[in-house]
């Protein structure tokens, strides 16, 4: 997971973040239905490219229901996951631990003699 700055503005980031996840899975599922419909509506059009475009638009349904199950599925980032690391962040920020500047943490350069 990126780095998130320990203030409100890397909570935002979070929630809008698992909000995306789970608006873009469940867009991409919906719209694979609605193709799923019209390529059945038109069968008889498309010869001998109907069944290969069922395939792949099958397949498409497939992924997106294997990515969103499992110990790293989609629904586990976005229900699980990124709700504690908010939860984490929230913490840190009631002891006095969040960043004053809102930017997430930087690598420093040194230079060495």
């Amino acid at each position: 997971m990126a780095v998130y700055a320990i203030s409100p503005k890397g909570i935002a980031a979070l929630e809008e973040l698992k909000d995306s996840l789970t608006g873009a899975s469940e867009e991409i599922a919906m719209l694979s239905e609605a193709l799923l419909n019209v390529v059945n509506g038109l069968e008889d059009g498309l010869g001998i490219y109907y069944k290969e475009i069922l395939e792949l638009t099958r397949n498409v349904l497939l992924t997106l229901k294997t990515a969103k199950e499992g110990d790293d599925g989609i629904d586990v980032l976005a229900n699980v996951l990124i709700p504690r690391q908010i939860t984490k962040i929230e913490e840190l920020i009631n002891m006095g631990l969040g960043d004053e500047d809102d930017e997430p943490p930087q690598k420093k350069l040194v230079l060495r003699r």
